[in-house]
């Protein structure tokens, strides 16, 4: 379930923690901050955003946590979260943030926020790798954060343009040499992707075609590495669409 949900001016802020590490996540809807660089109305899709620091008080069941946070880059904010008997009792914004004239969030419901679709990387994403299998029926497509990730934050798509489908990631390998190789589940197998290395960019003229493997457990299928380029996802694939499994915030293993 949902750790804390508030409501400011014009915002929902959400606190969940993270599966795997259990360390607090927050999100905000999108309007929170220019930073974003989208265009949003208040609810339209929560988006993550960075902490720098918790700090805890009392016990789970009854004490304050602190967590500071910034959104899009300096100055830091802080987020208060009260509890009282197990329950959120207050939620208090500091810094300065605009989206509360005393501080005080209204104490939502977690199922306010349960069909809301989340942006789950606290910066702007990145395109780790594009491969098209040869018969060009297919494409693979690996996002990651553009900063501070680990091969944990790599989300894989696969299917037909222009909307691939989110795979469960098994497992990644990148070896010294800069091969990687990602193990995902479709339709109920797993698929095995061999890339090797890219050269660096050109300085001119095209990217260099590399090219890959795909095992699919019932043959190879070759792939052809379109690019591999730290850059945002969308300059490269304008007209791909990515249905994702994680789709709201009900599905992210929220615990309180």
């Amino acid at each position: 379930m949902v750790g804390a949900v508030g409501k400011g001016l014009n915002n929902l802020w959400v606190v969940d923690r993270d599966p795997h590490t259990g360390e607090p996540r927050m999100f905000v809807s999108e309007d929170a901050s220019d930073s974003f660089n989208r265009v949003s109305t208040p609810y339209d899709v929560l988006t993550r955003v960075a902490v720098s620091r918790v700090v805890d008080t009392g016990t789970p069941d009854n004490g304050d946590e602190r967590i500071d946070f910034t959104i899009g880059g300096p100055p830091s904010q802080s987020l208060l979260i009260e509890r009282k008997a197990g329950k959120v009792s207050a939620l208090r914004l500091s810094g300065g943030n605009p989206d509360s004239d005393s501080g005080a969030l209204a104490i939502l419901d977690e199922h306010a926020v349960e069909t809301l679709p989340v942006y789950d990387f606290s910066t702007p994403v990145a395109l780790e790798t594009v491969a098209i299998t040869d018969d060009g029926g297919h494409t693979l497509v690996v996002l990651r954060p553009q900063d501070k990730w680990s091969y944990s934050d790599f989300r894989v798509f696969y299917g037909p343009q222009p909307e691939m489908l989110e795979r469960r990631v098994v497992s990644v390998a990148r070896s010294n040499d800069g091969t990687t190789d990602i193990v995902f589940w479709v339709d109920g197998g797993t698929y095995h992707a061999h890339l090797p290395p890219s050269p660096p960019a050109p300085t001119s003229g095209d990217y260099p075609l590399i090219r890959g493997t795909l095992d699919t457990g019932h043959g190879a299928l070759a792939l052809t590495l379109a690019l591999t380029l730290e850059e945002p996802a969308g300059e490269r694939l304008p007209a791909a669409g990515f249905a994702c499994f994680h789709h709201n915030v009900s599905k992210l293993d929220l615990v309180p």
